[in-house]
């Protein structure tokens, strides 16, 4: 039996969407208004890296951009700050106190420095590259009790802290959106890996209804669902997006959509799905492996294009159809 086949095991494709070309068009990005500024495309607020990791800040920061976001900022522990303004010449960055484990000092300053950015920004990207697992549960937690709105994308440290809170409680106008691996959902959940394992969906559905988010168990596979139920599965992508930087790139894309004023089903549906057509572009170009998370973000901007297209083209044929009729 193959992997792909023990996944979907239990289950028919009555229980899930695809997502594909055609679900795309019925769930369609929103097109930017010709007159906005940069702040009108979407703004998003990274918080992210330490000095072993700057590299999560800058592949989920250009994820951002290459995914439509207009404003971007940065902000990140004060030894590698400089670093990640001379390599994200579009963002502005945020220099912040450190801790001795290289995590983003969470004194009563900082936190209301980050919450303050954060409030204004449509969507905020929480936990790449971050370490100091007692400083992530502190500024977490802080940001979780103050947003009020937007969307709030977790990833990587902010995951393996999330089910250690005193609460996990948010606004409800407030969009939660987690991305974990395998590993990751099992600290989400408490349980061991295989457990997930043996059933993605039924994992990717506890973790909504614990979390009330919007969660997508990355994999092979990937199971997207919210707090609607709808369960969607991506089987595009190879092997080769298992690789150092991706998720990072992936978290980046999906806030970049959700800046832009996608739902964040929608956001995740997409962002899930174009990150793996790059990959697929990828290895077209080279191999299944081989390629880079960063060769990843030149791609975006492609993929969103192709099945932008696709659509506008399906929905042309589909009027001129009727208007046949």
């Amino acid at each position: 039996m193959s992997s792909k086949q023990h996944i979907a095991r239990g289950y028919s494709s009555s229980d899930y969407q695809t997502i594909n070309a055609q679900l795309l068009l019925a769930k369609s990005l929103p097109e930017p208004d010709p007159k906005a500024d940069k702040d009108g495309c979407g703004s998003v607020l990274i918080i992210a890296g330490s000095p072993e990791l700057m590299g999560a800040c800058i592949l989920s920061g250009i994820g951002a951009l290459r995914a439509g976001a207009g404003r971007l900022r940065i902000a990140t522990v004060e030894t590698i700050a400089p670093f990640i303004g001379m390599s994200l010449l579009e963002a502005r960055v945020f220099s912040l106190p450190q801790t001795a484990n290289g995590g983003i000092s969470p004194d009563e300053k900082t936190c209301e420095l980050l919450c303050e950015l954060a409030s204004k920004m449509d969507c905020v990207l929480f936990g790449t590259g971050l370490s100091d697992e007692f400083a992530v549960k502190q500024i977490l937690s802080k940001l979780l009790e103050n947003l009020k709105q937007g969307t709030l994308v977790l990833d990587a440290a902010a995951l393996n802290v999330l089910s250690k809170l005193k609460s996990t409680q948010h606004s409800p106008d407030l969009s939660v959106i987690l991305t974990p691996h395998h590993n990751e959902m099992a600290s989400l959940l408490e349980c061991e890996p295989d457990v997930i394992a043996n059933d993605p969906i039924k994992a990717v559905k506890q973790a909504v209804q614990r979390y009330q988010a919007t969660v997508a168990l990355k994999g092979h596979e990937t199971f997207i669902t919210g707090p609607d139920g709808i369960i969607y599965r991506n089987t595009a992508g190879n092997v080769g997006l298992a690789t150092s930087g991706s998720g990072d790139t992936l978290a980046g894309v999906i806030a970049g959509l959700a800046s832009t004023g996608a739902k964040a089903d929608i956001a995740t549906i997409w962002g899930v799905h174009v990150h793996a057509t790059a990959g697929d572009r990828l290895a077209d170009q080279f191999h299944q492996t081989g390629f880079l998370a960063r060769e990843l973000l030149d791609e975006i901007p492609h993929a969103i294009q192709h099945f932008k297209n696709k659509n506008k083209k399906e929905t042309y044929l589909h009027k001129s159809n009727n208007d046949d009729k």
